[in-house]
């Protein structure tokens, strides 16, 4: 069975020591000979402002979010429409044609708040057929389904393991085929997103590989 690449990487991220101001992070500002190290921490979320979101004891890293230009899918729809443990998310948002028609569901004030990843949390994307495919196979099981059966439906999933690595998933649909997830390494992670797109939050789902 071919499995389908959950994410794809865009953006390189700007890296610094836990605990700099993240509002002097600024690749154009900063001196030729500013000393820079990578320690897994932080991203960003636009390329004209780089920064990144750290503290000395804990993990952040900022998503960036593309926005395609695509038709928005007809009526609206929210957690109670995805299904099993999909609908129970720590963070979600409905993303809109621009940043101010964004919805956040769950977890946070923007769609920004949203996009963070920890150790061992995931984000996912579900579009409306995603969705729908997911709903799908959760009633031919009887509402039986694991989650990472309904996560295997998810356009993109990326995340973080518990020691820090950035990872995307790439997974077969459940239903076609054995469902075995593979987190592969990356340097760095972002979201390409549609409107009415549902940003999804999970913590504690992934695995050190």
């Amino acid at each position: 069975m071919r499995a389908s690449p959950c994410a794809r990487s865009i953006v390189r991220p700007l890296l610094t020591k836990a605990g700099d101001d993240p509002l002097a992070v600024d690749a154009r500002r900063r001196p030729a000979d500013a000393r820079l190290h990578f320690t897994g921490l932080g991203g960003i979320v636009r390329a004209e402002d780089r920064q990144h979101l750290a503290t000395k004891d804990e993990q952040i890293y900022q998503v960036s979010v593309e926005r395609q230009k695509a038709a928005q899918a007809a009526g609206n729809y929210d957690l109670s429409d995805l299904p099993g443990e999909l609908a129970t998310p720590s963070a979600a948002a409905r993303v809109g044609k621009t940043p101010k028609q964004d919805k956040v569901l769950k977890g946070g004030r923007t769609l920004t708040a949203v996009a963070k990843l920890m150790p061992a949390s995931a984000l996912a994307v579900y579009g409306r057929p995603e969705s729908r495919w997911a709903m799908a196979y959760w009633r031919r099981t009887g509402g039986d389904s694991d989650m990472t059966e309904l996560l295997s439906y998810a356009r993109q999933l990326i995340g973080m393991t518990p020691s820090g690595d950035l990872v995307v998933c790439l997974c077969g649909h459940a239903g076609q085929g054995p469902c075995i997830p593979l987190w592969a390494p990356r340097d760095e992670v972002s979201l390409t997103v549609q409107p009415n797109d549902l940003v999804l939050r999970f913590d504690g789902i992934v695995e050190d590989q």
